[in-house]
């Protein structure tokens, strides 16, 4: 497969708005950003969130999965909400230790009875 030529046939059916066969030129070309952009234009969220998480997109799976407030989503890296990072833990959080969240599967039934030390570390920027 030629990529290049698949790249500039997707940007082709863009600009004569034919943009869900744009968005699968793009992903197949591995333009990935593109494609998850149009098919958030086209509320295809779904596959947009599909296209994030098989190519190992961490940030935009998170971004995803919170601007839509997709179910069943563990966050990779903290979200960006622009409240401050007390607010990014929060919902990070939330969604590590919920009850369809991986803790829960794995039997955690909360902090009852239980000793909570926070141990953290600075994050490089």
């Amino acid at each position: 497969m030629d990529y290049k030529e698949t790249y500039k046939k997707a940007a082709e059916k863009e600009a004569k708005g034919d943009l869900l066969k744009a968005a699968k030129l793009y992903e197949a070309s591995g333009y990935h950003f593109k494609a998850i952009r149009l098919y958030e234009i086209l509320g295809d969220i779904q596959n947009a969130y599909r296209i994030a998480k098989r190519n190992s997109l961490n940030h935009e799976v998170d971004r995803l999965a919170f601007e839509y407030g997709l179910k069943g989503h563990e966050y990779q890296d903290f979200p960006k909400t622009g409240y401050g990072i007390q607010e990014d833990k929060r919902i990070a959080l939330q969604s590590r230790l919920g009850t369809e969240a991986m803790a829960g599967k794995l039997g955690f039934k909360g902090f009852r009875g239980k000793v909570v030390a926070d141990i953290g570390g600075a994050m490089a920027h």
